[in-house]
């Protein structure tokens, strides 16, 4: 199928729609950190006063759920059941299968669920699968679309191809650039795809704070703690934070005034 084809099949497509504010991370590869950087901005949310929720799409539902949300797509448990308080006060619930997200269908039936947790949740933090088919419109359909490169060059080469793939210039998406050495270094490569965005696809996604090569993310992971609670003096915490004001400012600008969807929240790196 070609670009022009595909588009018109997208643009006729019914929209999804997220009930509640959301940020979808997802990496254009596997191993790139996303689901770390999930993790910790959505306890940046908690720490900030906010009721944050943290849904793992990707596969790796956290461990010691109810149930996964598999359980209630299939209406054998409802989304209550799926979910468990987990550190930092985050809710936490996973998709066990994440296949389940092949169609329009389902992702719908999925966001559905989600409806119940507004009275209860001020934000949702989806960590996205990078395969999935329909990862391109969750995380368009966000009210921020998160995408984390890892700093291998191979990594952001994949990151510019999804944002082509996407070529959606009015959603609201990001880059945040993982397991930097130097800032300034990332700040440039970030400049890099952002002015190959505006050549070729005649928009750009915002360059948000990057994360710090730091052992204490693999130490915090080990203890399935975000860094608020395990390294609160790591350098990678204080660029969480940065990360997580910068989410927050996103939210309170209100909806997007577009057709779509808000997510967000996952597990464990």
């Amino acid at each position: 199928m070609n670009g022009q084809a595909e588009g018109l099949l997208r643009r006729k497509a019914r929209p999804l729609t997220y009930p509640l504010p959301t940020l979808a991370v997802t990496s254009a590869r596997r191993g790139s950190g996303a689901t770390t950087v999930a993790r910790n901005v959505a306890a940046s949310l908690t720490a900030a006063g906010q009721r944050a929720a943290l849904l793992d799409l990707s596969g790796r539902a956290p461990g010691g759920a109810v149930a996964d949300l598999s359980e209630a797509l299939a209406g054998r448990a409802t989304l209550r059941e799926c979910l468990r308080r987990g550190p930092a006060g985050i809710e936490l619930g996973g998709l066990g299968v994440p296949q389940a997200l092949t169609s329009e269908a389902r992702g719908g039936q999925l966001l559905g669920l989600l409806d119940v947790l507004r009275a209860e949740v001020d934000a949702l933090v989806v960590d996205l699968p990078a395969d999935a088919p329909l990862t391109g419109r969750l995380l368009e359909a966000a009210d921020l679309g998160l995408v984390v490169a890892d700093k291998d060059p191979a990594d952001v080469t994949a990151s510019y191809a999804l944002f082509k793939r996407l070529a959606a210039p009015r959603a609201s998406l990001g880059l945040c650039l993982n397991r930097v050495e130097e800032t300034d270094a990332a700040q440039r490569v970030g400049r890099g795809i952002q002015e190959v965005c505006r050549r070729f696809l005649a928009w750009e996604p915002d360059l948000l704070p990057p994360i710090p090569q730091d052992s204490a993310v693999r130490e915090a992971a080990r203890r399935g703690l975000p860094l608020r609670q395990a390294a609160p003096s790591s350098a990678a915490h204080v660029s969480f934070s940065l990360l997580g004001r910068a989410v927050r400012k996103r939210f309170a600008a209100g909806p997007r005034v577009q057709e779509g969807v808000y997510l967000h929240l996952e597990g464990a790196a």
